[in-house]
């Protein structure tokens, strides 16, 4: 570990002091600790690590980005300021300038939004495991609109899959947000080309995956069906990957 990140810790905890995460009695620098960590994971430099420590800090301190570069440097800065909120925006607004920032975004950018995110989906998942849907009345914004920031994220993330560094965090990133907000159905048919896998998402969204293309196609295409089964993402996953195997056909498609 180098001075500048020895720095930035110190400097988050003295500014964190006292904070709480949302609907937790967990201290706030658990979260970009957590965050950093991730970065050190996926292969991130000193300055990212250091952006990772620090990007909830101007938001949620008194501290400013002014002070961030003359205390970290410009880059520390910018990478700090790549997904700031602005108190006079709205929700949506906010969370769309995020995710219309990542279309340009670079690298760094991405990786330090992803494990943000990352860190943000697990609080989530272990809080919904406990207070089910009463956990939504604490984000300031409904679960439809949740479910649509992250997958609108996640689209603009895709291309971290493809790093062997990030491409672990990138698939848990993935998993965290199906397992909290995407739902499957199986529809079984009498004649065997209407048999598919649905897989929607609480903001709407909504994919087929038809059995007899072997494909997924999206809802502009979908067929239309009333005896929906609701099943368990492992179990449609098994289906998928059986049913993409040409050697492999399940009794249902029959």
């Amino acid at each position: 570990m180098g001075r500048l990140l020895d720095q930035a810790i110190g400097y988050a905890v003295e500014k964190h002091s006292g904070q709480k995460r949302k609907g937790r009695d967990v201290p706030w620098i658990v979260h970009p600790l957590e965050v950093m960590t991730m970065l050190s994971a996926m292969g991130a430099d000193e300055e990212l690590m250091a952006a990772g420590v620090l990007h909830d800090i101007t938001e949620d301190t008194d501290a400013s980005l002014d002070e961030i570069e003359e205390l970290f440097g410009k880059n520390v800065r910018r990478l700090v300021a790549s997904h700031l909120h602005d108190p006079a925006k709205t929700w949506k607004e906010n969370r769309n300038n995020i995710v219309e920032s990542l279309k340009d975004a670079d690298r760094d950018v991405k990786m330090l939004i992803m494990a943000d995110k990352i860190s943000s989906l697990r609080d989530l998942s272990r809080e919904y495991r406990t207070a089910g849907d009463a956990v939504w009345n604490r984000y300031g914004a409904p679960r439809e609109m949740i479910s649509w920031y992250y997958s609108a994220c996640q689209d603009q993330m895709w291309d971290l899959q493809k790093d062997e560094k990030t491409a672990p965090f990138y698939w848990e990133y993935v998993n965290l947000y199906k397992d909290m907000f995407v739902r499957y159905y199986l529809h079984i048919d009498a004649d065997p080309e209407r048999n598919y896998l649905l897989q929607t998402s609480m903001h709407g969204e909504a994919y087929q995956f038809l059995f007899a293309k072997r494909e997924w196609v999206d809802e502009n295409d979908i067929i239309q069906g009333d005896l929906l089964e609701p099943i368990s993402r492992k179990w449609a996953e098994y289906i998928e990957d059986s049913l993409k195997k040409p050697s492999v056909i399940p009794e249902m498609m029959n």
